[in-house]
């Protein structure tokens, strides 16, 4: 969003998409365009190479044409799963969705269905009749590799798959947080609370800044968690 990629935020603050699409893809990798005078200069030239004569010639080290058809047979091709391969992502799946951590939301079914696309489509390109276990570890490397990529939550440093989804762990605990202290604060009978109070609260617990109070509160008035049930007072919904 805004143009460039803030490092400071998880990947679905920086994406100007919606979240149930961004879960739809089965693979997502941050390809940021870091200033770097080597590589910078690397590209430049090899993009004035493709505009000479001797580039033009070797512009594609496979024609166009023939990886076109290449792909196109390939999609014909229906892998079966073998039990080697389905033993492999059994496996894995089993181990992420047994993680026993709250550092971590874990796997879906959803994410079972994408490995299987994953070794399939090697298997594809490969022109092979079934998927195998090195399709399989192929593509659990592929799904790590996007972990360690764009699953990290900027605020733990550490993987959580609840980032891709756009409810990060440490989220999740901050808002558990922020709706704890206003309960507690409205008392029983239920109360309103005062602004001022209620962000007080907020930065005592070491959770927010006053300005992150104040910004998670328009926040939570947006999503109607919680109300203005006077000028100034806040409820939860």
């Amino acid at each position: 969003m805004y143009g460039k990629y803030d490092p400071f935020r998880n990947i679905t603050e920086n994406v100007n998409l919606p979240i149930p699409l961004l879960t739809r893809f089965d693979l997502i990798f941050v390809v940021r365009d870091i200033p770097s005078k080597e590589k910078d200069r690397k590209i430049a030239e090899h993009i004035i190479d493709l505009h000479t004569p001797a580039g033009i010639e070797n512009r594609s080290l496979i024609d166009v044409d023939i990886l076109t058809k290449y792909l196109g047979y390939s999609k014909r091709i229906n892998p079966i799963l073998t039990k080697e391969a389905e033993e492999k992502i059994l496996e894995y799946y089993m181990k992420m969705r047994n993680v026993e951590s709250e550092e971590m939301i874990t796997v879906t079914p959803r994410q079972l269905e994408a490995l299987i696309r994953l070794a399939t489509a090697r298997a594809r390109l490969l022109m092979k009749d079934q998927v195998e276990a090195e399709d399989a570890d192929r593509a659990i490397f592929l799904f790590e590799s996007m972990l360690q990529d764009a699953g990290v939550d900027v605020n733990t440093g550490k993987v959580d798959l609840g980032v891709l989804q756009g409810k990060p762990q440490s989220e999740v605990s901050r808002m558990q947080l922020f709706m704890d202290v206003l309960r507690s604060l409205e008392g029983e009978p239920k109360q309103p609370v005062e602004d001022r109070l209620f962000v007080s609260e907020l930065v005592k617990s070491g959770k927010f800044t006053e300005e992150e109070a104040r910004n998670y509160i328009r926040r939570m008035l947006r999503e109607a968690s919680i109300y203005e049930s006077k000028p100034g007072h806040y409820n939860r919904v």
